[in-house]
């Protein structure tokens, strides 16, 4: 993936969704308000002990609020790739979890997964159909995620509601920031706040 066309970004930020969506029977529409990015971090899971630990912390909190579940697809996602090779260009992924509002996955409320980026896995929120529940969900799994791992990276959201390929971004103290040579793919300025600094 070279450059940030629309395609290649909703390939990118959808793809565990769809992946679901094919391990699963059934399928919903999405309401694109409530299944808008919110909040996303780089979180560095470099041992089965760190993956471990992030799904755990993902069913610990999920558990605690009515009709949401974890599904950890990464088994089913590696034996995909072993037959069909990377989805995504810098290596195969390791982890692949969703967390699903209602029984049939009617919801998507959290992604994570290292497509293109292995052992730096991006944990995505949605803003959900119930604002509140999925703010407070979030809040306990972030802050769950920090003081496990303290040098987890927020990562940018795009006005558009996406978020920068990998090879776009560099790291700054204050989090990911776009590449000026790459603002212009995502129509940014090179003043704007979403770019680094030159």
């Amino acid at each position: 993936m070279r450059a940030a066309s629309p395609l290649s970004t909703l390939v990118r930020w959808m793809g565990l969704v769809s992946t679901a969506v094919a391990f699963a029977s059934a399928c919903h529409p999405v309401d694109q308000q409530n299944a808008r990015t919110v909040a996303a971090i780089e979180i560095p899971l470099r041992t089965d002990a760190d993956r471990h630990d992030f799904v755990e912390i993902l069913r610990r909190e999920a558990s605690t609020v009515p009709d949401l579940h974890v599904d950890d697809v990464t088994p089913r996602w590696r034996q995909f790739e072993a037959q069909n090779g990377a989805t995504l260009p810098g290596g195969k992924g390791t982890i692949f979890v969703g967390v699903w509002r209602g029984r049939n996955d009617d919801e998507s409320i959290a992604q994570a997964d290292d497509m293109g980026h292995p052992g730096r896995v991006w944990l995505t929120f949605s803003r959900g159909e119930d604002i509140a529940r999925s703010a407070a969900f979030r809040s306990r799994v972030l802050a769950d995620v920090q003081r496990r791992w303290p040098n987890a990276v927020s990562l940018p959201i795009l006005p558009s509601g996406a978020i920068p390929l990998t090879e776009d971004l560099e790291l700054t103290p204050s989090g990911y920031r776009v590449l000026p040579s790459a603002a212009s793919r995502y129509g940014l300025a090179k003043s704007s706040p979403f770019v680094a600094s030159q």
